[in-house]
């Protein structure tokens, strides 16, 4: 088998097999995002592909894990391979600002999907990138994003990127972001009660409202939808009433 400069072959099943030297060194780490940056950047500009999917192997064995997460978790363990992070978050997010197509690393995951999740688990710094890939991604076609979602509030004590996640997941057009809000109610109403004089559930409303706005005028009826518990809807109605008075 003869290997790139970059250590990745394409196979047979239309898959890019890349292999890295053990994660546990900076420069391991460097030249293995490297390689993914290559890659999604060579298959988008030579290939136009849609689907740009990646297999990782350390020291020639293949890395487990569901959808290369244990890759990522390497990669994210240490703080010294963060500016490496940073990196390939800005590689990715010049991607979403400035290219309309829709990339994914197979026909359930999109591009940056599991690297965003493990990131954010692993450090909270990283919790906007996953907040920014939200408003990116075909969120009408999510697959795993709530369970991610969940994962990723849950870890933390409530702080200002929770706040901001939530807020942009109950916006996004996912398939589940009325459902994502009732199961996240628990810790909303902990942390935000009472929620008519809550800065964070103001903002929520505020935000929803503007996407009411910009897709029908019924408020009432977008409301009921959106806020799917009692107590979370009569708090926006509330607000709501707040604003027009």
């Amino acid at each position: 088998m003869t290997l790139n400069k970059f250590n990745f072959e394409f196979n047979n099943n239309g898959k890019y097999q890349i292999y890295c030297n053990k994660l546990d060194t900076k420069n391991a780490v460097s030249k293995a995002i490297d390689t993914v940056i290559y890659i999604i950047k060579d298959s988008i500009e030579k290939n136009g592909d849609a689907v740009i999917n990646m297999t990782f192997y350390e020291e020639k064995e293949l890395m487990g894990g569901t959808y290369n997460e244990l890759f990522w978790d390497k990669i994210a363990s240490s703080e010294e391979h963060h500016d490496k992070i940073d990196e390939y978050i800005a590689f990715i997010t010049d991607i979403f600002e400035n290219d309309d197509n829709e990339y994914w690393e197979d026909d359930e995951i999109q591009l940056a999907e599991i690297a965003a999740y493990r990131f954010a688990m692993n450090h909270k710094r990283f919790i906007p990138f996953y907040t920014r890939c939200l408003s990116a991604w075909d969120m009408s076609h999510e697959v795993y994003q709530g369970e991610h979602i969940h994962d990723i509030v849950m870890k933390y004590d409530w702080n200002e990127e929770i706040e901001d996640l939530i807020i942009a997941r109950a916006t996004c057009g996912g398939q589940h972001d009325a459902e994502q809000l009732e199961e996240l109610e628990e810790k909303i109403l902990e942390n935000n009660e009472p929620l008519e004089n809550s800065t964070f559930y103001k903002k929520l409303v505020l935000r929803i409202d503007e996407v009411c706005l910009e897709t029908t005028k019924d408020w009432e009826k977008y409301a009921e939808y959106t806020f799917p518990t009692k107590r979370l809807l009569e708090a926006a109605l509330h607000i709501k009433e707040q604003l027009i008075s």
